[in-house]
């Protein structure tokens, strides 16, 4: 079924009227949104109301809307803050795995007091009317004087009618798949806690588990995957509205290249997507005939900093323009009727204030960034590597190839440039043609940049001894040079290509854990968790798991918070709570 959508997706993408991650929705075959699967989306919040200094957490699951399964269509999917008031606080790109991802978001002081929404969608989603995710969120900023947004002198705590988070009394318990049990229901500060999760029944999934303290104060309901699918129907957006591609590999840049004398000059020759990195080499792709380009960025892509540059003639003369990618906005949103009240400000103080003490101790209790095992886009069999430390030293390039790198030299083309050519491993290459050349994951087509640099610069140089076909162009071999300092993007001039900005995805972390298992350790560092455990990607394989996370110095009742799906579609929403005294 896979296959036969990219199959169907790639016929349109060719035979399509414009080439833009949007376009008319005129311009898509009439079978072609029924022929693909819808997609619907639940994110998992770990609270619904936030102070600065506290992180908002999440975990986002993206499943296939008929099925429950998680959806492979899609390899992003975007979160947005949107305020009533402020508009949009932040926007999160995630790359997907398995229609899986999970970020978090730090309220700083610079945030008002309001009511917001987080919500969520994929590109695909956006084809259907109201098919997104939405979620209440409020802020309560009490380092901020202006409080309009949310604060009512003539209500009372009893008087505002939200439904509290968390009220276990009102809910079911969803045990069909999982049972807690807990080591005792009453715990001291700085206790351990032991959470067995029994399964009922030869199944797997994914879920994300959430340790949080019951707020004291009204809290708009946090939406349960036990409501999904919400039975909310999506029909597909009027004929006249913009058509929005399925993101199947990565994220999609659109953009266009353009003539600065005359806007109406046809342009030939395609452009060349390089971003420094170390473990992608470049992206062609050609320019239609009216100057528009579409990239399908590598879904591994991370996002950043990039350089876009024109391959053809006239370069000096050709300007590209990225497409701005267009949010979702809240003109579809209905925000929560909250308020706060005077009588709140103890509860408020008291909160901020072991948040203050939090943040203070920062660096003793740090999350840590997960790291991907880096990728080898070079075949090893074709690759010569020389790591010029290794070897005598020469001051420029023209001698470091002449005296070191036995399979490349410098030549002149019949214009007088000076350029790079490759030697095959059977001397097939090179006759008069140049080869790629890569600097710090750049590519630079003028090679005489490369030839004038200081070889001091240079860390290593990498030859390709094969063809390199990328997308429409092919090249007798490659140069890869890598730089002590990894800036040659910082040297781009505007002849060799311009330095965009592209999304930028949210790296997975792995949560810091307090432990007491030494008493004698970190006793003296105060401990005003309000969240003592979040997991956003939990695999439970065995009958039996048992997890352990300790209290902190904060009294009150506390909330476990299960959520996710099994690998059939079937929604799991558990919950359970104890009390810290």
């Amino acid at each position: 079924m896979k296959y036969k959508l990219i199959l169907l997706i790639t016929c349109w993408l060719v035979l399509s009227a414009g080439a833009s991650a949007q376009v008319k929705r005129t311009s898509v075959p009439v079978d072609f949104i029924s022929e693909m699967p819808r997609e619907d989306i639940h994110v998992h919040l770990n609270s619904t109301v936030f102070f600065p200094g506290e992180y908002l957490l999440y975990s986002l699951y993206t499943l296939n809307a008929q099925t429950g399964k998680a959806s492979t269509l899609s390899k992003v999917a975007y979160v947005e803050l949107i305020g009533e008031k402020q508009g949009q606080v932040f926007h999160h790109r995630l790359n997907l795995e398995q229609g899986k991802g999970s970020s978090d978001y730090f309220v700083t002081t610079n945030i008002p007091s309001g009511k917001y929404k987080l919500v969520a969608y994929t590109n695909w989603m956006r084809n259907f009317k109201d098919n997104f995710f939405e979620g209440d969120v409020i802020i309560i900023n009490p380092y901020q004087s202006d409080q309009r947004n949310l604060l009512n002198q003539n209500k009372k705590v009893s008087d505002i009618a939200i439904p509290m988070k968390g009220n276990a009394k009102n809910e079911a318990i969803d045990n069909r798949f999982f049972e807690f049990s807990l080591n005792k229901r009453h715990f001291r500060k700085r206790d351990q806690v032991l959470l067995n999760l029994s399964k009922n029944g030869n199944f797997n999934g994914t879920f994300s588990l959430s340790v949080r303290k019951l707020s004291e104060l009204p809290s708009p309901e946090r939406k349960s995957a036990a409501v999904f699918p919400s039975g909310k129907t999506t029909s597909p957006k009027n004929v006249d509205e913009e058509f929005f591609l399925p993101e199947l590999r990565g994220p999609i840049l659109s953009g266009k290249a353009e003539h600065t004398d005359s806007k109406d000059t046809k342009i030939q020759g395609n452009i060349i997507f390089s971003i420094p990195s170390d473990d992608y080499l470049a992206q062609i792709v050609n320019l239609r005939q009216d100057g528009k380009f579409l990239l399908n960025l590598d879904g591994k892509n991370r996002g950043g900093e990039a350089v876009i540059s024109f391959n053809g003639n006239d370069k000096e003369q050709i300007e590209i323009h990225i497409d701005e990618f267009k949010s979702l906005g809240r003109k579809e949103l209905v925000f929560a009727d909250y308020t706060i009240s005077p009588e709140m400000e103890e509860i408020i103080i008291k909160r901020s204030l072991y948040n203050q003490i939090e943040n203070a101790y920062f660096s003793a209790k740090p999350d840590t960034l997960v790291t991907e095992a880096a990728r080898d886009i070079l075949p090893a069999e074709l690759v010569e590597i020389y790591h010029l430390d290794e070897f005598t030293r020469f001051e420029t390039v023209s001698e470091t190839v002449v005296e070191i790198i036995k399979s490349a030299w410098t030549t002149r083309t019949s214009e007088g440039h000076s350029i790079i050519e490759v030697r095959g491993f059977e001397n097939t290459l090179g006759m008069g043609q140049q080869a790629l050349v890569v600097i710090d994951g750049i590519v630079e087509q003028d090679h005489e940049n490369f030839i004038r640099m200081d070889a001091e610069e240079i860390k290593n140089i990498k030859i390709v001894r094969d063809m390199l076909f990328i997308g429409p162009e092919n090249f007798p071999g490659a140069v890869v040079v890598e730089t002590h300092e990894g800036d040659y993007i910082d040297r781009i001039s505007t002849a060799s290509g311009e330095r965009v900005k592209i999304p930028t995805a949210q790296i997975p972390k792995k949560y810091f854990r307090q432990t007491y298992e030494n008493q004698s350790e970190g006793n003296t560092i105060p401990d005003y968790r309000f969240q003592l455990f979040w997991n956003p990607d939990i695999t439970i394989q065995d009958e039996k798991t048992v997890l352990e996370f300790f209290t902190s110095d904060v009294e009150g009742e506390f909330e476990i918070v299960l959520e996710g799906f099994t690998n059939d579609g079937q929604a799991v929403s558990l919950k359970e709570q104890f009390i810290v005294e």
